[in-house]
């Protein structure tokens, strides 16, 4: 929407026509963050209950080895923030000269949260998996 003029002043500025959509994701971004938590903190907790002393992570329960586990925890913290990281050096020369908002595009993409993965999770029916994560 920044780098087009003509979108930008159709969704926001005064008497903008398509500006109740941009309030709306507004509205619906401010909720998001609570929205995740509670998610996460629903599926830590029946992670907890269901919890006993041969597998306390639930790992073995979920079908899946420590290598897998592994992997997926390097997946999360190094390949996919790289990833991103390698996108935003892409189209670095088109990226706002203010220095905030490029320290902005730089970190705030910087990995996939744990709430997210938990949301995605539950939302693809896999409440084992969201409850392995929220661990």
């Amino acid at each position: 929407v920044a780098f087009s003029p003509v979108l930008h002043g159709m969704l926001y500025g005064q008497g903008a026509p398509l500006s109740f959509l941009s309030s709306g994701i507004g509205i619906v971004g401010k909720a998001t963050p609570a929205v995740t938590n509670v998610v996460s903190g629903g599926s830590f907790g029946l992670q907890l209950l269901s919890r006993n002393k041969e597998d306390p992570f639930g790992i073995h329960a979920l079908g899946i080895s420590g290598k897998a586990m592994i992997a997926l925890v390097v997946g999360r913290t190094v390949v996919v923030p790289a990833l991103v990281m390698s996108l935003v050096l892409l189209v670095f020369e088109r990226l706002p000269r203010d220095p905030w908002s490029r320290l902005v595009l730089f970190f705030q993409p910087a990995g996939v949260t744990a709430n997210v993965i938990t949301v995605l999770a539950t939302l693809t029916n896999q409440p084992q998996g969201a409850q392995m994560v929220a661990l």
